[in-house]
């Protein structure tokens, strides 16, 4: 991620803001570099014209990257659970995390979906593989140029094909 001089001095000037961070939120030490970045990503986006302290602005996309560091390691691979949810802040993520019900092998379930995905359009495959890679509904809807509902819809679609296709 490049930073310009400004923004590389905004992120500078505010570094304790990572400390602090990770203190109010009971965080480790080992969550310092994702923190890192949500200040870099902080810095690089942030428009003072929202009317919004930088700190604020900082904490958010802070907590937004710790999440998906969290999120990356709650992660498994795809299953018969694949309609699991976690929801945070009202953002949703499709994930999968296997439950007592799960008789595949991990490696059978993965499989299973690498099928799935075959008999897809390029454009189900691409959002498939954006949630696997744990981007979330904000974020897949700027790379689409379309909107967060759009994406939840797709997922949702996508989602009860995949339950149709396991279970038929």
């Amino acid at each position: 991620m490049k930073l310009t001089s400004k923004q590389s001095s905004l992120a500078e000037e505010n570094h304790n803001l990572i400390y602090a961070y990770l203190a109010k939120y009971n965080l480790s030490e080992e969550y310092y570099g994702d923190a890192a970045i949500g200040l870099c990503k902080a810095a690089q986006t942030y428009d003072e014209n929202y009317g919004t302290e930088f700190s604020t602005y900082a904490y958010m996309c802070m907590k937004h990257a710790c999440m998906n560091a969290k999120r990356k390691e709650n992660t498994t691979i795809p299953c018969e659970s694949m309609n699991v949810s976690f929801i945070e802040s009202g953002e949703e993520v499709l994930y999968c995390v296997p439950d007592k019900t799960d008789l595949y092998e991990p490696s059978l379930a993965m499989l299973d979906l690498k099928l799935f995905m075959r008999g897809l359009k390029q454009s189900d495959r691409e959002m498939i593989e954006y949630k696997l890679q744990g981007y979330n509904a904000t974020e897949i809807a700027r790379f689409k140029g379309t909107s967060r509902q759009r994406i939840w819809q797709i997922v949702k679609r996508l989602r009860e094909q995949y339950r149709r296709y396991i279970y038929d």
